[in-house]
């Protein structure tokens, strides 16, 4: 199938709407570019070659490939635009708060603006469209398509890092000395063993979503290291933890990226024979702390609960309340899990790959009942389907979920996220656990945590 791009006329009256200068670049950039929106917003000044119309990605969004891509004139002329009042002070391209990077939900919010100034919202676009059309008008225009594969991300057999390091701060061009060729190897061969140690992953058998956290957060590592993966050392990691420490991340998030950063070079050193030393001492690792869950009190959960309009929503958060299911856990259900007649729910695939049974409340057999009486008709085997949109009929998403308990969070006042419709669970079912097993290590069982 080939994909939806934005007709000429309709891209025309999206732009003539779009005044600001920043605005305009952002959306000319991923047009003329094929960028992805999250490539787009981790580039930095240092990354942009004016002269040459081009931009180093060093390590891509989806695959961990970098590439170079270039832009049209149109594009240079509202990026010159953007570079003559920018921010001098923030490193990103495109910022935010603070100078740092751009959201996602910042720069969606700026094209949904311009879609519906122009009349288009019916019309389903998104910042995706964008890198669509782009690939469309190359096909078009004749370009051969595993060029253009290459040129979007999807193939590559280069890697900036074989390039020279190129840099370009409001129109002066740097280029350091060009690397030794043996150099250039060793960084080729590191890109290729992040792939690798994709591959790797999967053989140990790790879920889908386990691999991409292990890889994004390796993504985040090595686009904020300022040196090359094999000279990394402990001084770099401490600094890196000041980093996540001033981005005000909690240190159990910190140790996930550390033991995630750990382990690609522990792999490097046993799989690959690669003589590095691994620059995660287990002594960096940050003291967590271990307090009791936080949940939410019988006035918090009948003020938020009273707010739920939607009967599927009802449905879902009083499973995830009742039972104690993780967010991924419940869109994953199917109908041929649920046994009413013993009020149980097995839950296949858990963390940990494990599956469990966990046991259904009247109220929430009820909730849960009540949606599959309006529940469309499909071949689909989850339970919870999405209701709008051109998913609409399709399994809701984990993000799809987050986003309905962060609508109804707001309009309640009570700070409710997914996580803590678990932890209510958790102080439901602790009381009635003996004592002499130990509450919480019970706990731990039943839930498979």
């Amino acid at each position: 199938v080939l994909p939806r791009a934005i007709p000429a006329e309709d891209l025309r009256e999206i732009l003539a709407v779009i005044t600001s200068v920043r605005d305009r670049a952002l959306i000319l950039l991923l047009l003329h570019t094929g960028m992805r929106i999250g490539e787009l917003l981790q580039v930095k000044m240092t990354d942009i070659i004016l002269p040459e119309r081009k931009i180093l990605l060093f390590i891509g969004e989806k695959n961990l490939h970098g590439r170079v891509v270039y832009y049209n004139q149109e594009a240079e002329e509202a990026l010159k635009k953007w570079l003559g009042v920018r921010d001098r002070d923030s490193k990103y391209l495109f910022y935010g708060n603070k100078g740092r990077e751009l959201s996602y939900v910042g720069a969606w919010m700026i094209m949904k603006k311009a879609i519906q100034q122009a009349g288009l919202e019916q019309k389903g676009y998104s910042l995706h469209s964008l890198r669509h059309t782009f690939a469309t008008n190359m096909l078009n225009a004749g370009l051969r398509l595993e060029v253009l594969q290459k040129l979007l991300g999807h193939l590559i057999s280069i890697s900036p890092f074989d390039m020279r390091r190129s840099q370009m701060v409001h129109g002066k061009r740097h280029i350091s000395k060009q690397w030794q060729s043996s150099r250039k190897e060793r960084i080729m061969n590191m890109t290729e063993s992040i792939l690798n140690y994709r591959q790797y992953l999967k053989r140990k058998n790790y879920s889908e979503l386990t691999v991409k956290n292990y890889l994004h957060r390796l993504k985040l590592f090595f686009s904020w290291l300022p040196v090359t993966v094999e000279s990394a050392s402990a001084t770099e990691v401490k600094h890196y933890i000041d980093y996540l420490l001033e981005k005000r991340m909690a240190p159990r998030s910190i140790n996930c990226h550390l033991s995630a950063v750990r382990g690609f070079y522990d792999y490097l050193t046993d799989e690959e024979g690669i003589p590095l030393d691994n620059p995660v001492a287990r002594g960096q690792m940050l003291r967590e702390p271990h307090p009791l869950p936080r949940y939410l009190h019988d006035n918090e959960l009948q003020l938020f609960l009273g707010r739920v309009s939607s009967t599927r929503d009802l449905a879902i958060f009083m499973v995830m309340l009742r039972c104690g299911l993780r967010v991924h856990e419940v869109v994953n259900l199917t109908i041929d899990v649920i046994d009413y007649r013993r009020s149980r729910i097995l839950v296949k695939a858990g963390k940990g790959a494990r599956d469990r049974i966990v046991y259904i409340s009247n109220d929430a057999a009820v909730a849960l009942a009540k949606y599959l009486r309006m529940r469309p008709r499909t071949g689909e085997k989850q339970i919870f389907l999405a209701e709008k949109g051109r998913c609409r009929g399709k399994p809701i998403s984990v993000r799809a979920v987050q986003k309905r308990v962060e609508h109804y969070a707001q309009e309640s006042g009570v700070a409710v996220t997914c996580h803590r419709f678990r932890h209510n669970a958790d102080i439901r079912i602790m009381p009635t656990c003996h004592v002499k097993y130990g509450a919480l290590f019970a706990l731990r069982q039943l839930n498979a945590a």
